[in-house]
């Protein structure tokens, strides 16, 4: 039986498509899948793709804590309007032992006080406000899924053509259902056509 044996090769060298593999140096890879080369030579995982239509990038979102009277009358999904300032947002998560609303989508700034949904606004909108950072998390993650169940889908059917960027502007290409292939940029109400 043959003994067995070991080599090492030092993963730094990049990647080379266009050499023959014959060719390509030790450490340099023909492909990569998820890992991308390090500026100073080697290799990282990728830190992940975050979809894109033109709204706001969920990555880009904020929360903010408001206190209020009695949280027990409001859920969830509901928005929650100031009565004397005007102010609105979305209720996303909510502490009720603290009588404390986690909301996103901020318009405007609520007044100590003032009445709002069936209560009264006790402490005003500060921008992630919780001080545990399990819990800050937490109500971070849940303002980023707020903005990322609002994204769509490029119209049309069947598999993505393609997609590329030009500028802040990502344009993507797609099957209109029968015989032609339309063309979308991303804008900040969603995938729009472009005629």
């Amino acid at each position: 039986m043959n003994p067995k044996k070991v080599d090492f090769v030092s993963c730094k060298g990049g990647i080379d498509i266009a050499s023959t593999v014959a060719k390509v140096p030790p450490g340099s890879a023909l492909d990569l899948v998820n890992f991308e080369p390090e500026l100073e030579g080697g290799y990282r995982r990728i830190n992940g793709y975050e979809r894109v239509d033109g709204q706001s990038a969920p990555s880009d979102a904020s929360y903010y804590t408001v206190g209020v009277a009695d949280s027990s009358g409001i859920s969830v999904n509901d928005t929650l309007t100031g009565g004397t300032s005007g102010a609105t947002s979305k209720v996303i998560i909510k502490d009720d032992d603290n009588n404390i609303l986690g909301v996103t989508a901020l318009s405007g700034n609520y007044t100590n006080g003032e009445a709002a949904n069936g209560t009264t606004i006790t402490s005003v909108d500060v921008q992630s406000g919780q001080t545990d950072t399990d819990t800050d998390d937490l109500w971070q993650l849940t303002a980023e899924d707020y903005y990322r169940a609002l994204l769509g889908a490029v119209s049309g059917s069947g598999d993505l053509l393609g997609a590329v960027s030009y500028g802040n502007t990502r344009y993507a290409f797609r099957w209109d259902g029968s015989s032609a292939v339309k063309m979308y940029k991303s804008s900040a109400s969603g995938w729009t056509e472009v005629a």
